[in-house]
């Protein structure tokens, strides 16, 4: 299980994003999200108190932007981790191996936080709606997608468009 939050390599990342499935397995298929914000405030680590302080930024090729790993809500002004395995590729400034390690680090710390996440079982008629500024996501693949008629999972989503994310520091993504 992978978490992701939707478009976070662009430099305008999306903002409030409602979901709902058209049609859901008879088993399985659940989706879930994790706040970010939470995972930020309990990550105590050195390295990761130094990334909070110097306010480094993490690139994704091939977008061209780098977004801050630790952004500020602009409502709330939480503190919130804003990387995305697979999306975010390295922390500008580092080498790679303290990167990598770093990062691992982040990932791995988000995904077992499991206090920290809230799991959705699909009905009828049930609509999810997150900030994407603050949670991450994923959908559950705990049923049978060989099968077109008892696996297929569809849904519906529309992604609206937010700030562009602000650092600890104060500097935006570019």
């Amino acid at each position: 299980m992978g978490y992701q939050s939707d478009v976070s390599y662009e430099r305008q990342p999306s903002g409030v994003t409602p979901l709902t499935l058209l049609q859901v397995p008879e088993t399985g298929g659940d989706a879930a999200w994790t706040t970010q914000a939470a995972a930020y405030d309990r990550f105590g680590f050195p390295q990761a108190e130094n990334a909070r302080e110097d306010g480094h930024f993490v690139r994704r090729d091939p977008v061209k932007n780098c977004h801050p790993i630790v952004r500020v809500h602009p409502v709330t002004g939480q503190k919130v981790l804003f990387m995305i395995p697979g999306f975010t590729k390295s922390i500008v400034g580092l080498k790679t191996e303290e990167s990598d390690a770093i990062l691992k680090l982040l990932f791995t710390h988000i995904l077992q936080g499991q206090d920290i996440q809230a799991r959705v079982k699909w009905d009828d008629r049930t609509v999810a709606l997150w900030d994407s500024k603050v949670t991450a996501h994923t959908a559950i693949s705990d049923y049978n997608t060989s099968d077109d008629g008892e696996g297929l999972r569809q849904g519906f989503r529309i992604t609206t468009l937010a700030e562009i994310p602000v650092g600890v520091n104060g500097l935006k993504s570019d």
